[in-house]
């Protein structure tokens, strides 16, 4: 491996750090090269037992893909249970797990850790155990509370981007807002476009990608948005026998450990057939794997809480079920997205709706604004798509 001066300063300041210290934190902006930091930290640490985790499953995937090794979410790692809240925060619960002393957990999109969740991580770390946090420090702070990782004082941080993604108009564009300059107003090539335009025009937009093969994913600030380019996009695509036909594409809205399906994970509807209260359906991941499962048609995209109870009455009344409440998997429609909650993910093509509260946002508060903008610019890999709605 190959690092560049940058990467071989950060290296010697975390493995300097690695030896004397618990907790550790690297950050650097898009384009910079963690990841290939990571991995030559990972291997400068022979001996020690490597954990890889992250704050929510698409965020984990992304990471096994990107190591070549496995990779959990925090939650597994820690707490035998887990659940979204309303607005898209992590909430979790349990008797937590000791982790071992030989062990070094690297967390990637360490931005999501919050306070709570970096104390319970530190609790159950035993003498020489250690932690080392990765993340952008320009993208959002977690929903609720502050940054866990210490961002402002980190052991290291990349600055210089990578050769390979100079070229790259996106990450030029992320440098931009990350410096606090507007998105362009002109086009760059296929890679970027922006645009005037209607929720209806996304919609189009994201079905026609989508027809084509192409990964793609519209992303807004608020849910009114987020909910409505869904129910048009469902539209636009025939889907109007229910709320889960085959062909939906839905996102897993809380951890299902028996099933195998994370909190965040987008999943694509094989099979649909009726059952006694609810839906028997498969649905297949990016992986190709396929999952069985029921599904609560009145629950769909709805807050956790609710759904967590009727499933628990389910259970009650079918105590024969092996699976009992971890039968039923709690979705949402995932044509498009918060910001926030695509956090962790790559996408080849996002769509990034720029409405009037947005705009409204970047006047009240300019550096939120300017951390959501960038966390969205960010998640797409070749083309980005900025949608002015008025």
């Amino acid at each position: 491996m190959i690092l560049s001066p940058d990467q071989s300063l950060a290296l010697t300041k975390l493995e300097a750090a690695h030896r004397s210290q618990q907790v550790s934190v690297l950050t650097g902006p898009a384009g910079c090269g963690k990841t290939t930091l990571v991995r030559a930290l990972a291997e400068s640490l022979r001996g020690r037992d490597i954990v890889y985790a992250a704050p929510t499953g698409k965020a984990a995937v992304r990471l096994r893909d990107v190591t070549g090794a496995d990779a959990s979410t925090l939650h597994s790692l820690l707490y035998p249970m887990v659940e979204e809240g309303p607005d898209g925060e992590l909430v979790f619960g349990g008797k937590k797990r000791r982790i071992s002393p030989n062990t070094t957990v690297i967390v990637d999109e360490a931005s999501m850790v919050d306070e709570r969740l970096h104390s319970d991580i530190l609790a159950q770390l035993p003498t020489g155990a250690r932690l080392i946090y990765v993340g952008d420090r320009e993208q959002l702070p977690p929903v609720k509370g502050e940054w866990g990782p210490n961002f402002s004082e980190p052991t290291a941080v990349l600055t210089e981007i990578h050769r390979q993604a100079q070229g790259n108009p996106i990450i030029a564009i992320s440098a931009r807002v990350r410096a606090g300059e507007d998105l362009p107003s002109d086009a760059s090539g296929d890679a970027y476009n922006r645009s005037a335009g209607s929720v209806d025009a996304v919609a189009r937009w994201l079905v026609e990608h989508l027809r084509r093969g192409i990964d793609a994913v519209v992303l807004a600030w608020r849910h009114q948005i987020r909910r409505e380019i869904n129910r048009l996009c469902r539209e636009k695509l025939g889907f109007t026998g229910g709320p889960v036909v085959v062909g939906d594409r839905l996102k897993v809205a809380l951890n299902n450990d028996l099933l195998g399906r994370m909190n965040g994970e987008i999943v694509t509807v094989r099979e649909v057939a009726s059952a006694v209260d609810g839906l028997r359906v498969a649905v297949v991941g990016p992986e190709g794997r396929e999952t069985h499962a029921l599904v609560a048609p009145r629950y769909v995209g709805g807050n956790v809480g609710p759904f967590r109870d009727f499933a628990s009455a389910w259970e009650l009344r079918n105590p024969q079920d092996p699976l009992g409440r971890k039968a039923w998997l709690h979705v949402d429609h995932g044509y498009a997205l918060t910001v926030h909650a695509s956090q962790g993910s790559e996408f080849e093509a996002v769509a990034f709706v720029l409405d009037g509260a947005t705009r409204d946002l970047r006047r009240r508060k300019p550096e939120d604004a300017r951390r959501l903008i960038y966390t969205a610019v960010t998640r797409a890999r070749s083309k980005l798509r900025v949608v002015d709605v008025a």
